[in-house]
């Protein structure tokens, strides 16, 4: 029966003058390619999708008033770029720094430091700001410390930035504190203070003292990292996704055009009217 049916389709008739005979292998190959083709434009739109409500999400909630960040607003997508207030205190001894961050071209460091709420065990990862590399990405550059004792602070939430592959622990064995992070990871930053924490980070506001802008570099410009927010758009997707449809359309064509002949030649026969 599949023999009988590859073989009718082999001799298909297109009209009165022209038949399509395709090969078993070829057309095997052909699907397959036409299935990943489509499969990987899909994907990409459904990224874009993703980003396109990441986006919403982070505009609107942009737009919101100021509120007290405690321990039960849990939900990111409602509070990625909310401006908040904290109450608390630093977390000694557990201060970092965030490698691979460029700050208008210049190679630097976010420096991250756990804050614990006031009346609460409740932590968030707070990045206090971004400081210029002065002896190489693999070596802890000079961060300013943070006074101990309560204090309210204010700041804007984000989602933890993206900074590439994660491979191995975040601290890729830096043995103590202040350590070096190759990436922000909350959940390990719980297992290492075994203290609940918010799932997401906040990054501060406020004026920079001159003498820290001389020492570090430190800076809190956060509209402009929040311009690179976006390494990939959804744009981009979108057009990546026509790119991969398009693909699969000239496959098929060519598929197509190389397996219509016209009736009465062979398939090793050129097609005069073709040529």
């Amino acid at each position: 029966m599949y023999d009988a049916g590859w073989a009718e389709l082999k001799t298909m008739k297109i009209g009165k003058k022209y038949i399509f005979t395709p090969g078993l292998v070829p057309t095997l190959v052909t699907l397959l390619l036409l299935v990943l083709l489509i499969n990987l434009g899909l994907w990409q739109l459904r990224r874009a999708d993703f980003k396109y409500k990441l986006r919403a999400d982070r505009n609107h909630n942009a737009t919101l008033p100021l509120i007290e960040l405690t321990a039960s607003l849990t939900d990111l997508d409602r509070m990625v770029q909310r401006k908040v207030r904290l109450r608390g205190e630093f977390v000694s001894g557990y201060q970092a720094a965030l490698a691979n961050i460029k700050y208008k071209h210049n190679p630097g460091f976010f420096v991250v430091q756990p804050f614990r709420l006031q009346g609460s065990t409740m932590h968030v990862l707070v990045i206090t700001g971004w400081v210029r590399q002065v002896s190489g990405f693999n070596r802890l550059p000079p961060m300013p410390a943070t006074p101990p004792g309560k204090r309210v602070l204010t700041g804007v939430v984000d989602r933890k930035p993206a900074v590439g592959i994660e491979y191995g622990t975040p601290d890729a064995g830096f043995p103590q504190w202040p350590k070096l992070l190759t990436y922000i990871n909350i959940d390990w930053y719980r297992k290492q203070l075994g203290k609940p924490f918010l799932p997401y980070v906040v990054k501060q506001y406020g004026a920079v003292s001159q003498q820290e802008k001389t020492r570090f570099g430190l800076v809190r410009d956060w509209k402009f990292f929040a311009s690179q927010y976006e390494i990939m758009p959804p744009e981009k997707h979108v057009s990546y996704a026509f790119q991969w449809f398009s693909l699969a359309l000239v496959l098929f064509g060519i598929y197509l055009g190389v397996n219509i002949r016209r009736a009465g030649t062979t398939a090793s026969e050129p097609d005069s009217e073709l040529q």
